[in-house]
């Protein structure tokens, strides 16, 4: 596999490899970044026999990678009604027909400490300073600790509640002073049973737990039974959606299901992906979607991702397939 910059695809044999690639070639050639993509795929025409009165909407949106909650992306077309129909498909690799997506709930937790150059005396009695960072260890230690409850869907077989803490942190500011400010991103994807109220009522309870047992040690040490309230924790929720699901008999799943089979012979799962995508925007709306179905690909979100070339014609054969037996239904 070859190496790229992260800035323009690379052609490896049959495999197409660059940042974004995969949604970029969903649909065929999109785009003066991916040039000569137009070689490689022919688009079937409709049946002649066929006469649908049928209208596509491509939407190639910005901003999707901002936790699925932009309002610049598909949110904006919704809003202004600049887009609607009787299904979609979200572009994503695999033939695996995904009929939802579990939720996500993305908070940052900041605690605040007291600050103090660590060679004072202050600091060696501890009767001034409270590392944030060490109190923000802990909490995230007994977030990852807990036994959160395993909620599970049929629509999801492989997957439950998850919870992730720390995937981003931070904290202090120089090294001989310790640290009166530390922060870490939790990442929650949420089952469509999961309360997020109890979820968070949980974590605002191992924090408050952790932050007065941290106070309480710093009164005990510096014998100071007086001594001032030194930290405090607080949660600043970043994204929030929903788990969504359409059900795995609607006619846009049967026809994806029977498209795939005629055109690669293969019975394709039909289940719900773990990581969020807009499809619930779609679904909220009134239309139908399957949340992820493309190309073969591969390694998403890094800079080699990549897409099958073969199996980009052969995914807009499914695509006109499904298009014209599910348009069928509605004359």
């Amino acid at each position: 596999m070859p190496t790229t910059n992260g800035c323009g695809p690379a052609n490896e044999g049959y495999m197409l490899i660059g940042s974004g690639i995969p949604t970029i070639c969903g649909f065929g050639p999109i785009g003066g970044n991916v040039h000569g993509v137009d070689e490689w795929i022919s688009v079937p025409s409709m049946p002649q026999t066929q006469n649908l009165n049928v209208s596509i909407q491509l939407a190639c949106v910005v901003d999707e990678e901002s936790g699925a909650c932009s309002s610049i992306g598909v949110r904006y077309l919704l809003d202004r009604k600049l887009i609607s129909g009787s299904g979609a498909i979200y572009v994503y690799p695999g033939t695996n027909v995904t009929i939802g997506h579990r939720g996500l709930l993305r908070l940052e937790i900041d605690v605040k400490g007291e600050n103090v150059h660590t060679g004072s005396i202050e600091w060696n009695t501890k009767m001034k300073g409270a590392n944030a960072s060490t109190t923000l260890a802990r909490i995230l230690i007994a977030l990852e600790d807990y036994a959160w409850s395993n909620d599970k869907d049929p629509s999801f077989p492989d997957l439950t509640l998850t919870v992730t803490p720390g995937t981003i942190v931070n904290g202090g500011g120089f090294v001989s002073v310790v640290p009166s400010n530390a922060s870490a991103m939790v990442d929650i994807r949420l089952m469509p049973s999961t309360s997020v109220d109890d979820i968070l009522k949980k974590i605002e309870d191992i924090m408050e737990n952790i932050i007065n047992e941290r106070n309480e040690f710093y009164r005990k040490i510096s014998l100071n039974s007086t001594s001032s309230t030194r930290l405090s924790a607080s949660i600043t929720i970043k994204n929030q959606l929903p788990a969504a699901t359409i059900d795995s008999n609607h006619p846009l799943v049967l026809s994806c299901v029977n498209a795939v089979k005629k055109i690669l012979n293969i019975i394709p799962t039909t289940n719900g992906c773990g990581p969020a995508n807009e499809g619930y925007m779609l679904i909220g709306s009134g239309i139908p979607t399957i949340c992820g179905f493309g190309p073969i690909g591969g390694n998403v979100h890094g800079v080699d991702e990549w897409i099958s070339i073969p199996s980009m014609a052969q995914t807009v054969d499914i695509y006109v397939d499904i298009v014209s037996n599910y348009c069928q239904l509605f004359g």
